[in-house]
């Protein structure tokens, strides 16, 4: 419907994405909060859809594509119980 702004959502993710978390907190919490302050109800954002160039595998990904949104597809070949920490 809006092929510029899907655009622009795949180069800059993070303004889209508080953009739309504002627009949930302020029109689905505000009136609830106050009745219902015990139980706070959490939503999830997601993005879904052609990625186009964005869509890479493991060795694609590169520092060209950080601060963007990326789908990355891979075959899972090893696993470890440990948790590594970056």
């Amino acid at each position: 419907m809006y092929p510029q702004t899907a655009t622009d959502l795949i180069k800059n993710p993070s303004f889209y994405y508080r953009l739309a978390k504002n627009h949930l907190e302020r029109n689905f919490t505000s009136g609830e909060r106050q009745r219902f302050e015990a139980k706070i109800e959490q939503y999830k954002i997601s993005f879904e859809g052609n990625l186009g160039a964005n869509f890479v595998t493991p060795r694609g990904l590169n520092s060209k594509l950080a601060n963007e949104l990326v789908g990355v597809q891979g075959i899972v070949t090893k696993m470890d119980i440990v948790k590594y920490y970056m």
